[in-house]
């Protein structure tokens, strides 16, 4: 038992697969990005936003949580940055479609600010971790 336990602890050190340096953490910023994602259409529906955070790198590598986004959204909304409003659908049921308000274009300039920051601290790192490493970029 004993034996097992140690050769899984092995194994996942390895893989590194539920450490926070896989990157599993990037879905935290949902939120951001789905403000860029209804700021770029003007307005936009769950369906479309869940949709271009597909394609966004943000998503990370266990892709998009559509729990997620729509609580973002929900959250969003009581917070003021969001707004929302139904459209009735000529061949299916209405959809909830979602439009930045002026709350909403201040927290992306924000968000954009603060990622703007760790990415620099991140490149200081990454800097850093090659010539410890000695690894070329």
């Amino acid at each position: 038992m004993e034996q097992n336990r140690v050769e899984n602890a092995a194994s996942e050190a390895t893989t590194f697969e539920h450490c926070p340096c896989s990157g599993r953490n990037l879905d935290k910023f949902t939120a951001a990005a789905a403000l860029l994602a209804i700021a770029e259409s003007g307005t936009a529906s769950g369906y479309a936003i869940v949709a271009r955070l597909r394609e966004m790198p943000l998503s990370g590598a266990s892709g998009v949580d559509h729990s997620a986004v729509y609580r973002s959204l929900r959250k969003m909304e009581q917070t003021g940055m969001v707004a929302s409003t139904w459209e009735a659908g000529s061949a299916g049921p209405a959809r909830r479609l979602y439009e930045l308000t002026d709350r909403g274009y201040g927290c992306l300039d924000t968000w954009a600010e603060t990622l703007g920051r760790l990415s620099r601290a991140i490149e200081g790192f990454l800097g850093e971790y090659r010539a410890v490493r000695r690894v070329e970029a």
